[in-house]
């Protein structure tokens, strides 16, 4: 795929930079630490730990969960991270040619100052350390909110908005009906966007298996590529323990009628539903890791044909080598059928908001995801990854053998702790992308693209941490029409940095810094899409050039405790800047109208973030809290370019905070300004109660061409005052193993839309039964 000038430009840039570092790596060696680390409970050894020790290198454990250090007589400390596990520091003291023998176990029980986060710098490390913004949501946020896919739960992270299957984050997207995201979604380091659409299947995640899951804000391309320029949604599965673990979760929901009688399409005997059935078991078997999940469920949707039914298996291997020392391997899988209506637009607000406009179009598709991966901990304490990932997608809708997707991805990592407090993370990646399908008028398109990357950590004693990284990425865009015609285009990213620093002010006090460059390649389908939706038609647009931009950010994180309550309290403010921005935009073109994915020139957006959790207990009340608040100003510069001078640009963001009546030229499309998200959650002996609260102001800003549509119009006029919802939930342990919840969303029963001609879900009552053994 690449030329040699190419290969020769990344590998220049990569391994020339580490052969630089080998000679940092030197020094007098006299005395030796070894020792095993493994779970406090379970005593089972842990792989891939990351061991600290002051400013004399570091090291991971291996398969057997052993390390080694070599170092200098005296006093040192050893810092050990691994995710999901409390950070734990011991002092060591060595004499002269001493080799120190130790057991250390960690604990599962971590702070929120102490969690440790992977995809900020793709390896282990405490959150409050990191130099970019990442929330994390944990697992009873997931359970205890009867999630049923990861739309539900990311949007629950503040800033982060899900409309119409489409992710932004900070207002860096409009909307463009899910097709090509600024935001990566990865589920164990692989990237799961369609090959066709570039689009997220929230639902074919696995969230029977989820240990947590990690939301970068900004840019992301130097280390994750293309799709990562508005930030990362990344999905940690778990692994198995000593102990076999099962759990098995029932569910089943009810939706009420709509505030306004009129809006009830239904009959009384058709109350709309949603059933659904969560499997998880973890087991060890001698050397062989084994976690397995199965989802299914069914909807009877209280939006007319929007009908679905979804059945998901999956399962995890991981083999620990005997034969040779430090590694490991395993094969992943995870495969889906789904069939579902597709609902675009309402036939009027009114007693026709829940009614499509179109006639009924059901799909049926078939997704599978397939993963070997390998990794190989070395005696010195580096560690080299292989990992791959064949994702298809196949789409019946016409029974056409063309309407299919592939991803063919591979990517290669070596990650190495050096003397110095010195980090290093570089790999190679290749990915290869095949469509056809009817929106891309069944011609076949390919889309290959390669990169490399670098990612160098440095820490200085004792607060200190500085980061920085680059990526260089190449694509190639394949069109090979019906007529048999061939046509390419390469395309470069250049290369892409990052930078960003953290200071440990205080004991709980953690100031942090970042920038990062961005780039995204047009996909597939915003180049060559051509179809309609009820006469509105999507026009294809070969011309489109990548978009570049860059991100940054000052944040400061704050540790709290309250007697045995532990917390933080986060700000930050964000200024992310994008030239050839993609958008779909209104056009008129062969006597149509349509949209049209176009480069509109330069955008800026602007804001500010107040966030935070904390877990613990209050006197006898377990308290967990989990929230934030979001404001965004997004600005057009082609529409308005007078905001070009960056003081006009600052005069429009003081006064979009209270008002845009004379901004409308100003904004970006498909934006809310003001955000909202609170989530608590009480415990008191065998019971819990919580609720979430979420709160959008009005979207300033759409398309005319929406207005068209019967009522959006009058829709918006009467809601032009926000957006506010709650959910309410609560649960109680009926037996060791067993808990029955009851779940009410959406809970005053509000009438809402999040875009144009679409209305969101009235109130729902779900019961849900859960049991682990």
């Amino acid at each position: 795929m690449f030329s040699g000038r190419e290969w020769s430009r990344i590998g220049f840039g990569i391994f020339g930079f580490l052969l630089f570092l080998v000679p940092i790596s030197g020094s007098s060696q006299t005395a030796t630490i070894k020792g095993t680390v493994t779970e406090s409970e379970s005593k089972e050894a842990l792989i891939g730990v990351k061991i600290i020790m002051d400013s004399s290198g570091g090291a991971l454990t291996d398969a057997d969960g052993k390390f080694e250090l070599k170092t200098t007589a005296g006093k040192h400390k050893l810092r050990l991270l691994y995710e999901g596990y409390s950070p734990t520091e011991i002092v060591v003291l060595l004499t002269e040619g001493e080799a120190k023998e130790m057991a250390i176990t960690l604990s599962t029980k971590v702070s929120d100052m102490d969690i440790v986060v992977i995809s900020g710098s793709r390896y282990e490390k405490r959150l409050a350390e990191e130099t970019v913004s990442i929330d994390v949501v944990k697992p009873y946020l997931i359970e205890n909110t009867n999630a049923t896919d990861l739309a539900d739960v990311a949007k629950k992270v503040p800033g982060v908005s899900i409309v119409d299957g489409q992710a932004s984050i900070r207002g860096g997207s409009g909307y463009s009906y899910g097709a090509g995201s600024r935001v990566a979604i990865l589920v164990d380091d692989l990237p799961m966007l369609s090959a066709d659409l570039s689009e997220i299947r929230w639902n074919f995640i696995p969230l029977e298996t989820i240990e947590q899951v990690e939301v970068i804000k900004g840019a992301a391309s130097a280390l994750y590529g293309s799709a990562a320029t508005n930030g990362v949604i990344h999905v940690r599965t778990g692994w198995a323990s000593e102990k076999p673990q099962t759990q098995v979760m029932l569910y089943q929901n009810v939706w009420d009628n709509p505030r306004d009688p009129l809006l009830r399409w239904w009959n009384k005997n058709e109350q709309p539903f949603q059933t659904g059935l969560m499997v998880s078991h973890r087991r060890r078997i001698k050397n062989l890791d084994i976690v397995a999940g199965a989802h299914y469920n069914q909807t009877r949707n209280y939006l007319q044909y929007g009908d679905n039914m979804r059945g998901r298996l999956n399962v995890k291997t991981r083999y620990k080598s005997q034969k040779v020392k430090g590694l490991t391997f395993g094969l992943n899988a995870n495969v889906m059928w789904e069939k579902f209506g597709r609902f675009f637009m309402w036939a009027g607000d009114g007693d026709s908001s829940y009614i499509p406009l179109q006639a009924e179009q059901r799909e049926s598709y078939l997704l599978m995801a397939i993963d070997p991966h390998a990794a190989y901990v070395t005696p010195k304490g580096g560690i080299h990854s292989l990992r791959g990932r064949y994702y298809y997608i196949r789409n019946y809708l016409y029974e056409d053998e063309r309407m299919f997707s592939k991803n063919y991805y591979g990517e290669y990592q070596y990650m190495k702790h050096f003397n110095h407090n010195l980090s290093v993370t570089t790999g190679l990646v290749n990915n290869t992308a095949v469509a056809s399908t009817n929106v891309l008028d069944y011609n076949k398109y390919i889309s290959e693209f390669g990169a490399g990357y670098v990612q160098v950590e440095k820490k200085w004693k004792p607060r200190l941490t500085v980061a920085g990284g680059l990526r260089y990425e190449v694509n190639t865009v394949v069109d090979t029409t019906s007529d048999g015609t061939f046509k390419a285009r390469l395309e470069k990213s250049g290369p892409t940095f990052r930078g960003g620093m953290n200071y440990q002010v205080g004991e709980a006090s953690f100031l942090r810094a970042s920038w990062g460059q961005s780039y995204r390649f047009p996909t597939l389908v915003e180049r060559f899409i051509r179809t309609d939706f009820l006469g509105v038609y999507l026009f294809p647009n070969p011309a489109l050039v990548s978009e570049k931009g860059w991100s940054s950010e000052i944040g400061f994180k704050q540790g709290l405790r309250i007697g045995k309550w532990q917390g933080f309290l986060d700000a930050a403010v964000f200024l992310t800047q994008y030239k050839n921005l993609m958008e779909f935009t209104v056009v008129f073109e062969d006597n149509k109208f349509g949209f049209k994915t176009q480069n509109i020139s330069d955008a800026r957006i602007a804001g500010l973030e107040l966030g935070g959790m904390g877990e613990g207990k209050i006197g006898p009340i377990d308290v967990r809290l989990f929230g934030g608040y979001t404001f965004v100003y997004p600005g057009d510069l082609q529409s308005d370019s007078t905001q070009r001078k960056f003081g006009k640009f600052l005069s429009n963001v003081s006064e979009s905070f209270t008002s845009v009546d004379s901004l409308q030229k100003s904004l970006l499309r498909y934006r809310y300004r003001h955000q909202l998200r609170m989530d608590i959650e009480l415990g008191y002996k065998r019971f819990y109660l919580g609720a979430n609260f979420s709160y959008y102001s009005f979207m300033d800003k759409i398309d005319p061409i929406f207005e068209i549509f019967p009522g959006v119009k009058n829709f918006r006029t009467n809601n032009a005052g926000g957006i506010f919802f709650f959910d309410m939930r609560f649960g109680a342990k009926i037996s060791e193993n067993a808990t029955l919840s009851l779940m009410v969303k959406n809970a005053g029963n509000t009438v809402y839309s999040l875009r144009p001609g679409m209305m969101e879900a009235p109130r729902s009552i779900t019961v849900q039964y859960k049991y682990k053994f």
